[in-house]
């Protein structure tokens, strides 16, 4: 008796954030669209908390695609030569950090 195959938690993971992304697009576009005809429909909270729901639901399966595919990650990392990449690294997560530093400092509820 053959066993069933067992499924690709990659691939998964992979469609998962294929199919959010493009659901939190619709839900984006959505929500601008009611903003302009009915500001404070219900339609426009449903959108609003699909989109958030979408939101907390992509970062989730973003985290599970980084843990899966760490090694291939690793590697495609450690692979790079050269150091204009890994200035080009160390500005972009400079630049991420100085933003949620100012949003933190912004938006803080201290």
């Amino acid at each position: 008796m053959k066993q069933a195959k067992k499924a690709n938690r990659r691939a998964f993971v992979s469609i998962a954030l294929f199919i959010i992304f493009a659901l939190l697009i619709l839900s984006a576009v959505m929500i601008q669209i009611i903003e302009i005809r009915h500001r404070f429909s219900f339609a426009h909270h449903v959108w609003t908390a699909i989109h958030v729901l979408c939101g907390v639901v992509f970062t989730i399966a973003g985290i599970f695609h980084i843990v899966y595919n760490w090694r291939s990650l690793a590697a495609h990392v450690s692979n790079v030569k050269g150091t204009a990449v890994k200035a080009a690294a160390v500005a972009f997560l400079l630049v991420i950090i100085i933003v949620a530093a100012g949003f933190l400092a912004a938006y803080s509820a201290f």
